[in-house]
């Protein structure tokens, strides 16, 4: 038996130079539905954390762990990334905090992994959810939701980061009125 595990937001993983691009995914996936075997992707399935260190070097991951610890650091040469550690105690649609930004939707990429909960992003094209266990890159133009209890935290690059809080500052100063 031959099991096809896909992960659906791989389209939106770029990264230059990194070589599973969006590009490549689709024509994979496109040349297996072409050939006729009869696989189908399959949703991957979250995998226990030391199963990480099997596809990404170990210091590359120590690398984030040390930008957490630190408040951040450089993800490369000419990105800085600020962590943010979120614990959501009430559910909440953060949609209505994002207008004013380009397509009223958070314009920065974010890297992360989900403890607990569930993350729902929402993109003018799709829709991506991310459960316990799951880490994820978000890329700019998605509209958060995320469940009561969720915790998680997602490294961003600190000039985009800031230019989209200050947004969601000001609307929610608007809201309390």
């Amino acid at each position: 038996m031959i099991a096809l595990l896909a992960n659906p937001a791989q389209i939106g993983h770029h990264a230059e130079g990194h070589p599973e691009r969006p590009e490549r995914v689709a024509a994979i996936l496109d040349a297996i539905a072409l050939s006729g075997v009869g696989l189908t992707p399959e949703p991957a399935p979250s995998v226990a954390y030391d199963v990480v260190h099997r596809v990404h070097d170990p210091r590359y991951v120590a690398m984030l762990d040390r930008a957490v610890a630190a408040g951040g650091g450089y993800l490369d040469a000419d990105t800085y990334i600020t962590p943010d550690f979120l614990s959501i105690r009430q559910g909440m649609d953060l949609a209505p905090l994002m207008k004013g930004l380009p397509d009223d939707r958070c314009q920065c990429p974010h890297w992360g992994y989900v403890f607990k909960g569930k993350l729902t992003l929402r993109f003018a094209d799709r829709e991506e959810v991310y459960e316990a266990g799951d880490a994820f890159y978000v890329p700019p133009g998605d509209a958060p939701e995320a469940e009561s209890g969720t915790e998680f935290v997602q490294f961003s690059p600190t000039e985009e980061l800031r230019a989209s809080q200050e947004v969601i500052m000001n609307n929610m100063q608007a809201m309390r009125g």
